[in-house]
Protein backbone atom coordinates (compact mmCIF):
# COMPACT_ATOMS: atom_id res chain seq x y z
CA UNK A 1 0.00 0.00 0.00
CA UNK A 2 2.99 2.52 0.89
CA UNK A 3 4.56 2.07 -2.56
CA UNK A 4 1.17 2.40 -3.97
CA UNK A 5 0.54 5.58 -2.34
CA UNK A 6 4.49 6.85 -3.16
CA UNK A 7 3.94 5.81 -6.91
CA UNK A 8 0.86 8.22 -6.77
CA UNK A 9 2.74 10.74 -5.14
CA UNK A 10 5.38 10.40 -7.45
CA UNK A 11 3.63 11.05 -10.48
CA UNK A 12 1.42 13.90 -9.15
CA UNK A 13 4.84 15.62 -8.34
CA UNK A 14 5.75 15.36 -11.63
CA UNK A 15 2.37 16.41 -13.44
CA UNK A 16 2.46 19.94 -11.11
CA UNK A 17 6.19 20.25 -12.15
CA UNK A 18 5.35 19.70 -15.73
CA UNK A 19 2.52 22.68 -15.46
CA UNK A 20 3.70 25.00 -13.39
CA UNK A 21 7.59 24.89 -14.24
CA UNK A 22 8.05 23.30 -17.48
CA UNK A 23 5.11 24.09 -19.43
CA UNK A 24 3.95 27.76 -18.00
CA UNK A 25 7.23 28.81 -18.50
CA UNK A 26 6.99 28.85 -22.65
CA UNK A 27 4.14 31.08 -22.06
CA UNK A 28 3.81 34.88 -21.26
CA UNK A 29 2.58 35.47 -18.17
CA UNK A 30 -0.92 35.22 -16.72
CA UNK A 31 -3.31 34.66 -13.35
CA UNK A 32 -2.59 31.49 -11.61
CA UNK A 33 -4.39 28.64 -12.99
CA UNK A 34 -5.70 25.55 -10.49
CA UNK A 35 -4.31 21.80 -11.88
CA UNK A 36 -6.94 20.53 -14.41
CA UNK A 37 -9.08 23.56 -13.66
CA UNK A 38 -6.76 26.11 -15.02
CA UNK A 39 -8.19 29.57 -15.06
CA UNK A 40 -12.01 28.68 -15.80
CA UNK A 41 -12.88 28.60 -12.56
CA UNK A 42 -12.74 32.37 -11.66
CA UNK A 43 -15.24 32.59 -14.53
CA UNK A 44 -17.67 31.54 -11.99
CA UNK A 45 -17.63 33.99 -9.52
CA UNK A 46 -16.78 36.87 -12.14
CA UNK A 47 -17.72 38.17 -15.41
CA UNK A 48 -15.16 37.41 -18.25
CA UNK A 49 -15.09 41.35 -19.23
CA UNK A 50 -14.49 42.12 -15.37
CA UNK A 51 -11.87 39.42 -14.96
CA UNK A 52 -9.77 40.53 -18.38
CA UNK A 53 -9.65 43.88 -17.30
CA UNK A 54 -8.19 42.99 -14.32
CA UNK A 55 -5.85 40.71 -15.77
CA UNK A 56 -4.36 42.57 -18.29
CA UNK A 57 -3.83 45.38 -15.87
CA UNK A 58 -1.85 42.79 -13.55
CA UNK A 59 -0.14 41.05 -16.20
CA UNK A 60 -0.07 43.21 -19.36
CA UNK A 61 -1.05 43.54 -23.13
CA UNK A 62 0.08 40.17 -23.83
CA UNK A 63 -1.13 37.15 -21.04
CA UNK A 64 -2.05 33.44 -20.90
CA UNK A 65 -5.03 32.15 -19.21
CA UNK A 66 -5.63 28.76 -18.90
CA UNK A 67 -8.48 26.27 -19.82
CA UNK A 68 -8.40 23.35 -18.18
CA UNK A 69 -4.80 22.16 -19.53
CA UNK A 70 -5.17 24.37 -22.87
CA UNK A 71 -3.43 27.70 -22.56
CA UNK A 72 -5.02 30.85 -24.99
CA UNK A 73 -2.62 33.90 -25.30
CA UNK A 74 -4.51 37.23 -25.25
CA UNK A 75 -3.71 40.41 -26.76
CA UNK A 76 -4.62 43.76 -25.39
CA UNK A 77 -3.01 46.04 -27.60
CA UNK A 78 -4.95 47.53 -30.59
CA UNK A 79 -1.15 47.53 -32.47
CA UNK A 80 0.01 44.54 -31.62
CA UNK A 81 -3.17 43.04 -32.70
CA UNK A 82 -2.85 44.85 -36.22
CA UNK A 83 0.58 43.72 -36.34
CA UNK A 84 -0.14 40.03 -35.39
CA UNK A 85 -3.45 39.38 -37.20
CA UNK A 86 -3.07 41.27 -40.38
CA UNK A 87 0.59 42.50 -41.18
CA UNK A 88 1.70 38.82 -40.00
CA UNK A 89 -2.00 37.09 -40.49
CA UNK A 90 -0.45 33.83 -42.91
CA UNK A 91 1.57 33.07 -39.69
CA UNK A 92 -1.39 33.09 -37.21
CA UNK A 93 -4.11 31.67 -39.81
CA UNK A 94 -3.60 28.33 -38.07
CA UNK A 95 -6.09 26.32 -35.71
CA UNK A 96 -5.90 24.06 -33.18
CA UNK A 97 -7.63 20.58 -33.43
CA UNK A 98 -10.41 20.83 -30.46
CA UNK A 99 -11.48 17.93 -28.92
CA UNK A 100 -14.93 19.04 -29.07
CA UNK A 101 -15.02 19.16 -32.72
CA UNK A 102 -15.40 15.48 -33.07
CA UNK A 103 -18.74 15.86 -31.65
CA UNK A 104 -19.84 18.89 -33.72
CA UNK A 105 -17.58 18.93 -36.35
CA UNK A 106 -17.20 15.85 -37.65
CA UNK A 107 -13.71 15.47 -39.59
CA UNK A 108 -12.68 18.86 -37.54
CA UNK A 109 -14.25 20.32 -40.95
CA UNK A 110 -16.24 24.11 -40.97
CA UNK A 111 -14.77 27.49 -42.56
CA UNK A 112 -14.16 28.42 -38.52
CA UNK A 113 -12.50 25.70 -36.87
CA UNK A 114 -10.77 23.56 -39.85
CA UNK A 115 -7.26 23.61 -41.21
CA UNK A 116 -4.81 23.50 -44.10
CA UNK A 117 -6.06 22.59 -47.70
CA UNK A 118 -9.62 21.64 -46.38
CA UNK A 119 -9.57 25.33 -44.88
CA UNK A 120 -8.07 26.91 -47.66
CA UNK A 121 -10.40 25.19 -50.47
CA UNK A 122 -13.52 25.91 -49.06
CA UNK A 123 -12.94 29.26 -47.79
CA UNK A 124 -12.17 30.49 -51.20
CA UNK A 125 -15.10 28.02 -52.49
CA UNK A 126 -17.06 30.10 -49.82
CA UNK A 127 -15.81 33.68 -50.94
CA UNK A 128 -16.43 33.20 -54.51
CA UNK A 129 -20.07 31.81 -53.98
CA UNK A 130 -20.95 34.65 -51.79
CA UNK A 131 -19.73 37.46 -53.76
CA UNK A 132 -21.44 36.19 -56.95
CA UNK A 133 -24.31 36.17 -54.72
CA UNK A 134 -23.81 39.63 -54.16
CA UNK A 135 -21.42 40.30 -51.34
CA UNK A 136 -19.52 43.73 -51.62
CA UNK A 137 -21.83 44.44 -54.30
CA UNK A 138 -25.33 46.64 -54.56
CA UNK A 139 -27.37 43.10 -55.06
CA UNK A 140 -26.17 42.49 -51.78
CA UNK A 141 -27.80 45.53 -50.64
CA UNK A 142 -31.02 44.84 -52.81
CA UNK A 143 -30.91 41.38 -50.70
CA UNK A 144 -30.74 43.24 -47.29
CA UNK A 145 -33.25 45.83 -47.80
CA UNK A 146 -36.14 43.17 -48.63
CA UNK A 147 -36.21 42.16 -45.32
CA UNK A 148 -35.82 45.44 -43.91
CA UNK A 149 -38.95 46.51 -45.83
CA UNK A 150 -40.18 43.55 -44.12
CA UNK A 151 -39.42 44.10 -41.10
CA UNK A 152 -40.67 47.63 -41.36
CA UNK A 153 -43.54 46.69 -42.58
CA UNK A 154 -44.31 44.40 -39.77
CA UNK A 155 -43.68 47.01 -37.34
CA UNK A 156 -45.71 49.25 -39.05
CA UNK A 157 -48.65 46.58 -39.08
CA UNK A 158 -48.19 46.06 -35.22
CA UNK A 159 -48.65 49.82 -34.91
CA UNK A 160 -51.52 50.68 -36.93
CA UNK A 161 -53.52 47.82 -35.53
CA UNK A 162 -52.84 49.37 -31.92
CA UNK A 163 -50.02 47.56 -30.37
CA UNK A 164 -48.04 49.47 -28.50
CA UNK A 165 -45.03 47.30 -27.27
CA UNK A 166 -43.10 44.68 -28.81
CA UNK A 167 -39.78 43.04 -28.65
CA UNK A 168 -37.89 44.80 -31.62
CA UNK A 169 -35.25 42.43 -30.85
CA UNK A 170 -37.23 39.57 -31.66
CA UNK A 171 -37.71 41.52 -34.97
CA UNK A 172 -33.83 41.88 -35.88
CA UNK A 173 -33.28 38.67 -35.19
CA UNK A 174 -35.91 37.42 -37.27
CA UNK A 175 -34.74 39.80 -40.69
CA UNK A 176 -31.27 38.52 -39.95
CA UNK A 177 -31.49 34.55 -40.15
CA UNK A 178 -33.84 35.34 -43.05
CA UNK A 179 -30.87 36.82 -44.94
CA UNK A 180 -28.48 34.15 -43.60
CA UNK A 181 -30.97 31.14 -44.73
CA UNK A 182 -31.60 32.99 -47.83
CA UNK A 183 -27.84 33.38 -48.87
CA UNK A 184 -27.27 29.67 -47.86
CA UNK A 185 -30.83 27.94 -49.18
CA UNK A 186 -32.47 30.03 -50.41
CA UNK A 187 -35.32 31.24 -49.16
CA UNK A 188 -36.44 33.17 -45.93
CA UNK A 189 -38.16 32.56 -42.91
CA UNK A 190 -41.65 33.71 -42.77
CA UNK A 191 -43.22 35.85 -39.92
CA UNK A 192 -46.80 34.21 -40.09
CA UNK A 193 -44.62 30.83 -39.15
CA UNK A 194 -41.63 31.71 -36.76
CA UNK A 195 -41.55 27.71 -35.72
CA UNK A 196 -38.54 26.74 -37.83
CA UNK A 197 -36.27 30.36 -37.28
CA UNK A 198 -37.33 29.97 -34.04
CA UNK A 199 -35.89 26.44 -33.65
CA UNK A 200 -32.63 27.55 -35.89
CA UNK A 201 -32.13 30.64 -33.35
CA UNK A 202 -32.82 28.33 -30.24
CA UNK A 203 -29.70 25.81 -30.68
CA UNK A 204 -27.79 28.73 -32.21
CA UNK A 205 -28.03 30.67 -28.54
CA UNK A 206 -27.28 27.69 -26.97
CA UNK A 207 -24.24 26.79 -28.62
CA UNK A 208 -23.11 30.19 -28.08
CA UNK A 209 -23.41 29.41 -24.38
CA UNK A 210 -22.56 26.37 -23.78
CA UNK A 211 -19.23 27.49 -25.57
CA UNK A 212 -18.56 30.17 -23.04
CA UNK A 213 -19.52 27.37 -20.31
CA UNK A 214 -16.03 27.54 -17.91
CA UNK A 215 -17.27 24.01 -17.73
CA UNK A 216 -17.18 23.15 -21.06
CA UNK A 217 -13.96 25.12 -21.93
CA UNK A 218 -12.36 23.00 -19.06
CA UNK A 219 -13.51 19.84 -20.77
CA UNK A 220 -11.81 20.53 -24.22
CA UNK A 221 -8.44 18.66 -23.97
CA UNK A 222 -10.25 15.69 -22.33
CA UNK A 223 -13.50 15.66 -22.27
CA UNK A 224 -13.99 12.03 -23.06
CA UNK A 225 -12.67 11.47 -19.23
CA UNK A 226 -14.79 14.61 -17.67
CA UNK A 227 -17.85 13.31 -19.30
CA UNK A 228 -17.74 10.66 -16.26
CA UNK A 229 -17.22 12.97 -13.16
CA UNK A 230 -20.29 13.73 -11.56
CA UNK A 231 -19.82 18.13 -11.86
CA UNK A 232 -19.07 17.39 -16.08
CA UNK A 233 -21.51 15.14 -16.61
CA UNK A 234 -24.78 17.27 -17.15
CA UNK A 235 -22.15 19.87 -19.80
CA UNK A 236 -21.44 16.55 -21.92
CA UNK A 237 -25.32 15.81 -22.20
CA UNK A 238 -26.09 19.18 -23.37
CA UNK A 239 -23.22 18.99 -25.94
CA UNK A 240 -24.26 15.82 -26.81
CA UNK A 241 -28.26 16.65 -27.28
CA UNK A 242 -27.40 19.96 -28.57
CA UNK A 243 -25.17 18.27 -31.52
CA UNK A 244 -28.24 15.87 -32.24
CA UNK A 245 -30.40 18.66 -32.69
CA UNK A 246 -28.27 20.35 -35.08
CA UNK A 247 -27.57 17.97 -37.30
CA UNK A 248 -31.42 16.99 -37.48
CA UNK A 249 -32.34 20.68 -38.30
CA UNK A 250 -29.90 21.57 -40.78
CA UNK A 251 -29.56 17.87 -42.58
CA UNK A 252 -33.53 18.35 -43.08
CA UNK A 253 -33.10 21.43 -44.83
CA UNK A 254 -29.65 19.98 -47.04
CA UNK A 255 -31.79 16.89 -47.64
CA UNK A 256 -35.35 18.75 -48.90
CA UNK A 257 -33.21 21.58 -50.38
CA UNK A 258 -31.36 18.31 -52.53
CA UNK A 259 -35.26 17.83 -54.24
CA UNK A 260 -35.30 20.59 -55.88
CA UNK A 261 -31.16 21.12 -57.33
CA UNK A 262 -30.24 19.90 -60.73
CA UNK A 263 -26.94 19.01 -60.24
CA UNK A 264 -26.41 19.32 -63.94
CA UNK A 265 -27.20 22.51 -64.62
CA UNK A 266 -25.29 25.41 -65.96
CA UNK A 267 -26.77 28.18 -64.55
CA UNK A 268 -25.39 30.16 -61.71
CA UNK A 269 -26.58 28.74 -58.06
CA UNK A 270 -28.65 30.76 -56.34
CA UNK A 271 -27.64 29.89 -52.90
CA UNK A 272 -24.43 28.24 -50.93
CA UNK A 273 -26.06 25.11 -51.00
CA UNK A 274 -27.08 24.57 -53.89
CA UNK A 275 -23.42 25.61 -55.29
CA UNK A 276 -21.68 23.45 -52.91
CA UNK A 277 -23.33 20.34 -53.89
CA UNK A 278 -22.88 20.79 -57.63
CA UNK A 279 -19.44 21.37 -57.16
CA UNK A 280 -19.43 18.14 -55.02
CA UNK A 281 -21.35 16.04 -58.01
CA UNK A 282 -18.88 17.66 -60.21
CA UNK A 283 -15.86 15.98 -58.66
CA UNK A 284 -17.52 12.47 -58.03
CA UNK A 285 -18.33 12.82 -61.53
CA UNK A 286 -14.91 13.15 -62.54
CA UNK A 287 -13.42 10.64 -60.00
CA UNK A 288 -11.43 13.19 -57.73
CA UNK A 289 -10.85 11.01 -54.66
CA UNK A 290 -10.50 12.75 -51.07
CA UNK A 291 -12.18 16.08 -52.21
CA UNK A 292 -13.10 18.77 -49.51
CA UNK A 293 -17.07 18.38 -50.25
CA UNK A 294 -18.29 16.07 -48.10
CA UNK A 295 -21.84 16.07 -46.72
CA UNK A 296 -19.87 16.19 -43.04
CA UNK A 297 -17.92 19.08 -44.45
CA UNK A 298 -21.30 20.97 -45.82
CA UNK A 299 -22.83 20.89 -42.94
CA UNK A 300 -19.84 21.86 -40.44
CA UNK A 301 -19.71 24.82 -43.53
CA UNK A 302 -23.34 25.69 -42.64
CA UNK A 303 -23.13 25.11 -39.20
CA UNK A 304 -20.29 28.00 -38.42
CA UNK A 305 -22.24 30.42 -40.90
CA UNK A 306 -25.22 30.40 -38.91
CA UNK A 307 -23.33 30.41 -35.19
CA UNK A 308 -21.04 33.44 -36.66
CA UNK A 309 -23.40 35.04 -38.62
CA UNK A 310 -26.77 34.95 -36.86
CA UNK A 311 -25.78 36.08 -32.79
CA UNK A 312 -23.63 38.52 -33.67
CA UNK A 313 -24.87 40.24 -35.79
CA UNK A 314 -28.42 40.57 -34.34
CA UNK A 315 -26.37 41.03 -30.75
CA UNK A 316 -24.69 44.17 -32.39
CA UNK A 317 -27.53 45.87 -34.54
CA UNK A 318 -29.56 45.66 -31.02
CA UNK A 319 -26.65 47.11 -29.21
CA UNK A 320 -26.11 50.04 -31.45
CA UNK A 321 -29.97 50.61 -31.57
CA UNK A 322 -29.99 51.03 -27.94
CA UNK A 323 -26.72 53.33 -27.84
CA UNK A 324 -28.68 55.24 -30.29
CA UNK A 325 -31.87 55.37 -27.93
CA UNK A 326 -29.61 56.33 -25.16
CA UNK A 327 -28.18 58.83 -27.14
CA UNK A 328 -31.51 60.38 -28.68
CA UNK A 329 -32.92 60.64 -24.51
CA UNK A 330 -30.07 61.82 -23.21
CA UNK A 331 -30.34 65.46 -22.44
CA UNK A 332 -28.58 68.12 -24.88
CA UNK A 333 -25.99 70.50 -22.76
CA UNK A 334 -26.41 74.06 -22.95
Amino acid sequence: MFVFFLIVFSLLIAYLFNFYIIKRRSYPPGPFPLPIFGNAYSLLWSSQEDLIHQWKAQYGDIMTVWFGSLPMITIHDSKLIYDTFVKDGESYAGRITKKWNELMRPGHGGLVFSEGPLWRENRRFALHVFRNLGLGRNIMQERVLEDVCGLIEHVSTEVRNGKIEFNLFDEIDLAVGSIINSMTFGYRFSRANRSEFERMKKVASEAMVLGASPLQRTMEPHYQYFRYLPVFSGTYDKVVKLCANMREILNNQIENHKKGIDLESTEEPTDYVEAFLRQKHKLDNEGVKDHNFSDNQLYSALLDLWLAGQETTATTLACKKLMLNSMNSSPIPG
